[in-house]
């Protein structure tokens, strides 16, 4: 019986050294630049309805940014004579805005559109504008640089939209001198009215009518639309950092909303820095279940330490947008072997004899899942033990036969 009870407990199942555990971890910190935060870590270390708030700052590329749309072309032409430049002298191919495209915006005069009748009209098409796109318009403005060539002329400048809708005329006396007239439209003049878009702009002329006098009574040298807009580039960048990590195989989880059109990513910090996205679009409109993602965790543990950011996908929006977390949450398991920080896999216990004295065992576990190495560590150690029991129960029931001698 002795003999058993050693056998026994050379076997008996016990927890495996590399046995597996769960460490949940909580953020240690959480910083905004550039953006607002409001509240703090501790929102967002449990999930309790209690948020930190991330809002974007204007990292502005520039306001009042102006963009000169030159004339490319002429329609509706009446009673504006070209002079001086033999490229804009034929009225018949419409090629007036050849003579007021000048740059910079007078040229000495020498090449010019004279308005010779008492009713004179003229609409410049113009460049389009060519972006950026992510800009919010301030106005869109008509110009002249003219002069009057007799003592009572009346000239508007004006906007014309898709050349049939005129926008508010702007009735002007100019003077014996060039000087800079215009018209500016702060709304869109159009259908539906609302901030100019740059499809309206592209679609817009320069309108120049001249009212009574007669004879060459007005002179143009240049003409265009101006485009003034504000260039707003609204970002942020939420780092959160979780400290005193062990292990590897980390799941992340988090739960919050987004307020704007804009998206967020998740991204996780590697030597260097290098920053690996983990989730491209992680923030719904409103708030779900907590949402999750593993990813591979090697060289991710920095001192004990993972960092990960929340940044906006669109850098230049230009429009504000902000974030609600409810939650961030990291999970590692805690295991020999298992894929961890910097410098690869963290060693197992030192000194660890091979399964049962039998390496080529061990060899074999090893190439299981680390998951399964366990359970199959446990298995082996109940088989044998179960075996080895049955052998001594049948050898001491040999034994005690052969004790007991042949039958009489």
């Amino acid at each position: 019986m002795a003999l058993t009870l050693v056998l026994v407990s050379l076997f008996v199942i016990v927890p495996d050294a590399a046995q597996a555990a769960t460490q949940e971890l909580t953020p240690a910190t959480l910083t905004v630049s550039p953006g607002t935060l409001t509240g703090s870590v501790a929102d967002i270390r449990v999930s309790d309805n209690v948020r930190a708030s991330v809002a974007e700052a204007d990292v502005t590329a520039g306001l009042d940014l102006t963009r000169w749309l030159k004339p490319t072309s002429a329609s509706g032409v009446i009673s504006w004579t070209p002079y001086n430049d033999p490229t804009c002298s034929d009225p018949d191919d419409l090629s007036q805005w050849r003579c007021v495209d000048d740059d910079p915006l007078t040229d000495g005069n020498s090449s010019i559109v004279v308005a010779t009748g008492t009713t004179a009209l003229v609409r410049f098409g113009v460049q389009d504008f060519s972006g950026p796109y992510d800009v919010t318009f301030d106005s869109l403005t008509a110009f002249a640089w003219g002069r009057r060539n007799t003592t009572d002329p009346t000239w508007d400048i004006t906007i014309w939209w898709s050349s049939t809708q005129e926008c508010n005329r702007v009735t002007q006396a100019p003077t014996p001198v060039f000087a800079n007239y215009s018209s500016a439209e702060t709304a869109f003049c159009g259908p539906g009215g609302g901030a100019w878009t740059s499809a309206q702009i592209n679609d817009s002329f320069a309108g120049m009518r001249r009212q009574a006098a007669s004879g060459p009574a007005i002179t143009v040298t240049a003409a265009g639309l101006v485009a003034q807009y504000d260039d707003r580039d609204y970002q942020t960048v939420a780092t959160i950092t979780f400290t005193g990590v062990e292990g590897g195989s980390p799941t992340v989880f988090w739960e919050g909303s987004r307020v704007g059109t804009e998206t967020f990513s998740l991204q996780v910090q590697r030597p260097g820095p290098v920053w690996d996205t983990i989730c491209s679009d992680c923030f719904e409109t409103t708030e779900g279940t907590a949402a999750q993602a593993a990813f591979d965790g090697s060289n991710t543990i920095i001192d004990g330490t993972v960092t990960f950011r929340i940044i906006d996908n669109d850098l230049s929006d230009d429009v504000q947008s902000t974030l609600s977390l409810d939650w961030v949450g990291l999970s590692v398991i805690t295991a020999a072997g298992d894929t961890g920080g910097v410098g690869g896999p963290p060693a197992g216990p030192p000194g660890q004899p091979p399964f049962l004295g039998l390496p080529f065992l061990d060899d074999l576990l090893e190439k299981l899942p680390e998951e399964l190495q366990v359970a199959s560590r446990a298995a082996c150690n109940l088989w044998l033990f179960v075996f080895l029991a049955l052998a001594i129960v049948v050898g001491l029931a040999i034994r005690r036969s052969k004790r007991k001698g042949p039958s009489p």
